[in-house]
């Protein structure tokens, strides 16, 4: 089963319960690297402060909305030129910092989006299981930033 998990979630995430409701599916997960580094010197901290839960709309599984419950950990960054005391481990391949959304499930909103506009993918996204209102699909939208052709030929 871990085998399923590891290919329809972004890395570093491990699945510790998940839990089938009527408004969709639910799972449990949390980080499995055993440090994080400090986002402002960049050392990697391992003493744990506390725990902090996070919930994620994620892309969803037959139609089935999914959320993702993340159980990440506050770290005392130890190094002392650092002004940082404590800080919240960051998971950039699933989500930025402070987002209700996975990055995938805001790629498709944005995919989405600059397909069909705003109220239509709303409409659309809700019916593939991924809610989210045309303020939301055209916020992507305006966020969007294509590839420069630089970028293209590396």
């Amino acid at each position: 089963m871990n085998d399923l998990y590891a290919r329809l979630l972004p890395p570093p995430l491990q699945v510790e319960t998940l839990t089938l409701e009527d408004h969709g599916l639910t799972l449990d997960v949390k980080v499995t690297a055993p440090t994080a580094p400090c986002p402002t010197c960049a050392q990697p901290a391992a003493r744990i402060h506390s725990d902090d839960r996070r919930t994620l709309a994620d892309l969803p599984w037959a139609t089935l909305p999914v959320c993702l419950a993340l159980q990440g950990r506050r770290f005392f960054c130890d190094t002392p030129s650092c002004r940082r005391q404590t800080f919240t481990e960051r998971v950039p391949t699933v989500a930025r910092p402070y987002a209700h959304t996975t990055i995938r499930a805001s790629q498709a909103q944005c995919d989405t989006g600059l397909a069909l506009g705003g109220a239509a993918g709303a409409r659309q996204l809700a019916r593939q299981g991924l809610p989210g209102s045309r303020q939301t699909v055209l916020r992507r939208v305006r966020d969007y930033q294509p590839a420069r052709r630089d970028q293209l030929h590396a």
